[in-house]
């Protein structure tokens, strides 16, 4: 009956967490920390996790990374990953799916399907790394990889995690038009997705309007900007979420209003009223979280 009532226990917080989880519950409860930003929940939970098997041990590291990279230390976060693909006998320089799958068949873990999703888990968190480091090219040649395993053997929602970090990317390098692709293939998946699809939806959203905008392509970016707040405001109405993507609309309304100016003073007009508006609550409101901040500071103090 205890055994029972502890997998219900994990089985709750798995949903919670979302597809490619682990199964020790300290690791799930790692990640759950992790996610509502409790730093140092996340650092006990990864202690308590066992060395063994090395299903156990991988998602320490991979949890050991995620902190890692929250924390700004891409070196380290690095170094989880790499130790990660060691423990599953994955060769990190080859990246890619046969040299994945060959490497991989060994007694330590025997279902292949958990050995390639494992896999892609962690090249996630290296190409990130690598993206804080600077080294963007080997972050795409990571993430290209994860979404290949994850195409063979994962959710969508594994996969919709690599092709935005695929957006990402391309986004640091400049490359908008590739960036948007991947953020449009992003969209596919999240409206597909069974786990948390409308935050997977206005993520991606807000990520796609982001690179509309540095790409000149200001209505369309207006558009997607006001559907990311729309989904935000169903979700958490006053929440940090839709503060802020109300400010990104006003920011977005303002660039296109600013294009429009010569050509179509009146509609330009209507557009900067509105961006105006919007970014004026936007400010009220952010001030408002920014003081809850400070509050909670000095109560820790």
């Amino acid at each position: 009956m205890k055994e029972v009532a502890l997998q219900t226990k994990v089985d709750a917080l798995a949903r919670f967490v979302g597809p490619a989880s682990p199964e020790h519950e300290r690791a799930l409860r790692g990640l759950k920390a992790l996610r509502e930003g409790r730093l140092h929940d996340v650092e006990s939970n990864i202690s308590a996790i066992p060395d063994a098997p090395v299903v156990h041990l991988v998602w320490k590291l991979v949890l050991s990374a995620d902190l890692a990279l929250e924390r700004g230390l891409a070196n380290e976060a690095e170094a989880c990953a790499l130790q990660a693909l060691g423990g599953l006998s994955f060769d990190a320089m080859k990246l890619n799916v046969n040299s994945a799958l060959a490497a991989t068949k060994t007694e330590r873990l025997d279902d292949e399907s958990e050995i390639v999703r494992l896999s892609g888990v962690v090249l996630i968190r290296l190409g990130q790394a690598y993206r804080r480091l600077e080294r963007v090219k080997l972050a795409d040649c990571a993430h290209q990889a994860a979404l290949r395993l994850f195409e063979k053997s994962g959710s969508l929602e594994d996969q919709w995690s690599a092709c935005r970090n695929l957006a990402l990317d391309a986004e640091v390098e400049q490359e908008y038009k590739n960036a948007i692709a991947w953020h449009e293939k992003a969209v596919q998946l999240a409206a597909q997705c069974a786990v948390d699809r409308d935050r997977l939806h206005a993520i991606t959203l807000h990520g796609l309007a982001r690179c509309r905008l540095a790409n000149g392509e200001f209505e369309r970016a207006v558009a997607d900007s006001r559907s990311a707040y729309e989904e935000w405001c169903h979700q958490d109405r006053g929440g940090w979420d839709a503060v802020r993507a109300d400010r990104d609309l006003g920011e977005a309304l303002l660039c296109w209003g600013k294009s429009l100016f010569d050509a179509e003073p009146t509609k330009a007009g209507d557009i900067l009223r509105e961006a105006a508006e919007r970014l004026k609550t936007a400010q009220r409101e952010m001030a408002a979280f920014e003081s809850v901040v400070a509050d909670l500071v000095t109560c820790e103090e």
